[in-house]
């Protein structure tokens, strides 16, 4: 089942990193990365540019192919980048090719797994 994990953040509460905080979190990042797709459940991740002015922005997100619920929570567990991160169910979009999906809004699954990972 695929997940997507939305991940926001506040700019007010953005770390400021001295350059060997900031070295050692990208790497941080990078073996995620690494241990995700070693894994075979990284699909896809992508960082997004905030286009307004709020006190909220989504930042980017990751689409993860997991067995269940419960392997999707605790991958997205691990991803700690962006305090408001929501995790939600993901379905294949009817004549779209397969392995594109779009975030599914409002369905069991994801509210609980959103719920889970606040």
């Amino acid at each position: 089942m695929k997940h997507t994990r939305l991940l926001y953040g506040k700019a007010s509460q953005a770390p400021h990193y001295i350059p060997a905080e900031a070295t050692a979190a990208r790497q941080s990042w990078f073996d995620l990365l690494e241990e995700m797709k070693a894994a075979q459940v990284h699909l896809f991740n992508y960082g997004l540019a905030p286009v307004t002015e709020t006190p909220e922005h989504l930042e980017g997100y990751f689409l993860l192919d997991c067995k269940n619920l419960e392997e999707a929570i605790g991958w997205a567990a691990k991803i700690s980048y962006a305090q408001g991160a929501r995790l939600r169910s993901a379905r294949q979009l009817p004549g779209r090719r397969k392995g594109r999906s779009r975030e599914r809004e409002g369905w069991g699954e994801g509210l609980q797994a959103q719920r889970a990972c606040q």
